[in-house]
């Protein structure tokens, strides 16, 4: 679920995160009811309420008067989006509707978002946690691997939290970061002091960027490494229609550690799994650094990303996990011309570009099988984030040649 553009989307809620095996738009009340289940608009409000005060209370966050003010303004919203019927999305949609019955899915814990603490752990005793809390309890050690080689994508004489490109996952030994290649370009747009070589497929880069696997909530600590060389998939990599027609993935090659006494975590394997392509796993993960949501304007003025600041705690930049499940196949995500996408929804802003796609239960070790490019764009009847899958040949040999996957 991508917070940044609930103001412009259409309503329609994927039926399979309810379990059902198709995709319709339905009514507002029919969502709400899907998520909250069992529960009236003013016991969903008062829960809504019960959890919001328990996170700023347990993330420590400094409440003032926006705060309170972006609460009070859910609170009636979502009633109305209780009472609300739509029988037909296309005579009536109601952006604001849409928008509160995101944010019931992300604040009653069906969608959470949460920081990683000291160390990379994530708390399963977190107010959000909600359906997860279970397996996050399991999973804490292979949770923790995920978040350990995940890292912020940054200028060397960064400024704060907030100053960044984007998020990579360490995946080998080497030192290769994966990201995507939107990335890597905000890079090359941000530091002048690198070169280009084979072809403009490979940069060097002198100075000037770095990875910090750190990151995580509560702490100044930094794991810095210096980024000394991105790659960039083969140019043939490239549809000449299609929404999803660029390969969106590149390399970055990280260098000794700026302090000596920082080694480097261990890698997140990169594993091609054409079950979790299908959504077989009962849940994933994805593990990044959400920024400032996009600019937006909902009903009567208000600013929906500011809405968001104030209930999530307007602390961005740092290192969150965020569970959910796959909800799009792949060959299933409409204008994909390979195909080589597939569909989650988990909880992500901008700045989640370049995590994994990570299946962090069941298996003695997690692994990552695809990797998050974009949030959602405004397609009737496609409720979904998108990712690019690792079982396409095309992709196995870029990250081949890119030096992520052994050949």
């Amino acid at each position: 679920m991508d917070l940044s553009t609930i103001d412009r989307r259409t309503l329609s809620i994927n039926k399979k995160i309810a379990g059902h095996a198709t995709s319709r738009s339905v009514s507002a009340l029919e969502a709400t009811e899907e998520i909250v289940p069992n529960l009236s608009a003013e016991e969903t409000i008062d829960e809504l309420e019960r959890k919001i005060r328990a996170t700023w209370e347990y993330e420590k966050t400094d409440v003032n008067k926006y705060h309170l003010k972006a609460l009070e303004f859910l609170k009636p919203k979502v009633k109305d989006a209780f009472e609300t019927r739509i029988a037909e999305y296309e005579k009536s949609i109601l952006a604001s509707h849409y928008s509160i019955i995101e944010s019931v899915i992300a604040l009653n814990g069906t969608r959470p978002t949460l920081f990683t603490g000291k160390n990379n752990i994530v708390q399963f005793d977190h107010p959000m946690a909600g359906d997860y809390a279970d397996d996050i309890e399991r999973n804490v050690e292979q949770i923790t691997k995920i978040c350990q080689a995940t890292g912020r994508i940054q200028p060397e004489n960064w400024e704060s939290a907030e100053s960044f490109f984007g998020t990579g996952v360490l995946a080998n030994n080497n030192g290769a970061v994966l990201t995507n290649l939107h990335v890597a370009e905000a890079v090359l747009r941000g530091t002048k002091n690198w070169e280009s070589t084979r072809g403009n497929r490979v940069i060097r880069i002198f100075s000037g960027v770095c990875v910090d696997f750190a990151g995580w909530a509560g702490s100044g600590h930094q794991i810095l490494f210096p980024v000394t060389e991105i790659r960039f998939p083969a140019p043939e990599l490239h549809y000449d229609n299609g929404f999803f027609k660029k390969l969106d993935m590149a390399v970055m090659q990280l260098g000794d550690p700026i302090e000596n006494a920082h080694q480097l975590p261990a890698p997140l394997p990169f594993r091609v799994d054409v079950d979790a392509e299908i959504g077989a796993l009962g849940s994933a993960c994805v593990v990044g650094f959400p920024g400032h949501p996009q600019e937006g304007y909902g009903t009567e003025g208000i600013r929906l990303e500011g809405l968001i600041e104030r209930l999530f705690s307007n602390k961005f930049g740092l290192k969150r996990f965020a569970p959910g499940k796959v909800n799009l196949a792949l060959g299933k995500v409409y204008d994909d011309p390979a195909p080589w996408v597939i569909g989650h929804d988990s909880t992500t802003l901008p700045g989640h570009s370049g995590s994994s796609l990570a299946n962090f239960t069941g298996e003695p070790e997690p692994y990552a099988f695809g990797l998050h490019f974009a949030g959602k764009r405004n397609h009737p009847g496609e409720d979904s984030n998108y990712a690019h899958a690792l079982s396409p040949d095309q992709i196995q040999k870029a990250l081949r040649k890119l030096g992520v996957l052994e050949s």
